[in-house]
């Protein structure tokens, strides 16, 4: 039947969404019909029909693929998993588990392990109230994110770049490992909250930097971390309305940008050193399929598999794979690819003997260095352009030697 604004506001699932998010559902109703299909309010197919037409997960384009790919139970308990009100996760920071644990519930506040051991799962909602907030005991984190930096598996005291850091848990928890790192946004707002969550709750470890990942004012590094801009359909259950923006143009844009963003972060990799790509993405051109490209492209990249991490989340190649309706987190994915120092020197020789750079025996990177400077563009994250064009100030010291 027919449907309105008012009528889906009596739906469970759309209570919340605001008018625009209403009326672009009213929209996708209408080129479901015109496609051919039923948009309809009344369940059918025993309640994946209903599910796949109104709660989104894209409708036309996302919801057949879901059920193609992970069939229609699976498919049903994905989206039981996406309507679900999350409940808040909280990671160390300068206070382990234990501690945590016991002071909170001395403090009469319950909670319980995160699934696979990642965090503390509470019924509270302002985390902000919690005991040890202002001295930065803790973060707020799935257990996905806080999966991922366990599956970096950094050497020690490594420099690594996360070049889209905000607004700072992957950061806070790698540099609680042992690691340095630069953490960079393009957004200066995000930037300024990345620092404020850097300061409350770091180890000291952690430099916040304000770049975009095409001008990265930085030498190559031991590691470094690219978690893309992505669709973001592992965490619908905690951001509802971005359902409504998967479309198939959508994901043809973010997946060039993915690519143009990899081929920058591979060049900030040292020899010998380590690509972490990551996304909060359920949708192989986003993940899979984009780290096969890239390596099909880069002979001086090679999958190395986190040798430490539970082999129940990770996919045959030993890529991440953790999927909500699966693992009881947040959806995510990560690849690990080391940089091949021999390869890496065959490719400067290469590049040397083409006379495209001149010979540095000693900086297999002056082929990147060499090459003019990216046209500035705006990540999707913050569609304001940058005041002016010159590069963005560093808001916190930076190690020297990372600096170009």
């Amino acid at each position: 039947m027919a449907a309105n604004i008012a009528q889906l506001r009596q739906v469970p699932l759309f209570k919340g969404l605001t008018d625009p998010a209403l009326k672009q559902i009213l929209e996708i109703g209408k080129e479901v019909a015109h496609a051919g299909g039923s948009p309809v309010l009344e369940e059918d197919r025993g309640g994946v029909g209903f599910h796949l037409i109104l709660s989104g997960s894209a409708v036309v384009t996302v919801g057949g693929v879901e059920v193609a790919r992970f069939g229609p139970e699976e498919t049903e308990r994905l989206l039981e998993w996406n309507d679900q009100r999350p409940r808040l996760v909280l990671q160390p920071a300068r206070e382990n588990l234990e501690t945590l644990t016991r002071r909170w519930r001395e403090a009469g506040v319950e909670v319980q392990p995160a699934p696979f051991g990642a965090g503390l799962v509470t019924d509270r909602r302002r985390p902000e109230d919690l005991p040890g907030y202002a001295e930065g005991a803790f973060m707020v984190q799935d257990p996905a994110q806080a999966l991922l930096a366990w599956f970096a598996d950094l050497a020690p005291d490594v420099t690594l770049y996360d070049a889209s850091a905000a607004p700072g848990g992957k950061t806070i928890a790698l540099g609680r490992g042992g690691a340095r790192v630069i953490a960079g946004d393009v957004s200066r707002s995000r930037v300024r909250r990345l620092a404020a969550n850097l300061r409350r709750a770091g180890s000291g470890r952690e430099h916040a930097l304000a770049a975009d990942l095409r001008q990265a004012p930085i030498r190559p590094v031991g590691a470094v971390l690219l978690d893309a801009p992505c669709l973001g359909t592992g965490s619908f259950a905690r951001h509802p309305d971005a359902r409504w923006r998967v479309t198939p143009q959508a994901l043809e844009k973010l997946a060039g940008i993915q690519a143009e963003l990899l081929e920058h972060a591979a060049g900030l990799v040292a020899p010998g050193g380590l690509l972490l790509y990551a996304t909060c993405s359920l949708e192989p051109e986003e993940n899979v399929e984009q780290v096969e490209r890239f390596l099909a492209h880069h002979p001086e990249f090679r999958r190395e598999p986190a040798a430490t991490f539970p082999p129940t989340l990770l996919s045959e190649d030993g890529d991440l794979t953790i999927l909500p309706q699966r693992h009881g987190t947040d959806g995510a994915y990560a690849a690990r690819a080391a940089a091949v120092r021999e390869l890496i020197e065959e490719v400067g020789l290469a590049l040397t003997a083409a006379g495209l750079v001149a010979a540095d025996p000693g900086d297999p990177f002056a082929a990147v260095d060499a090459m003019p400077p990216p046209i500035a563009s705006t990540s999707l994250r913050d569609p304001s352009p940058p005041a002016d064009s010159s590069r963005p100030p560093v808001t916190a010291p930076v190690p020297s030697a990372a600096i170009r």
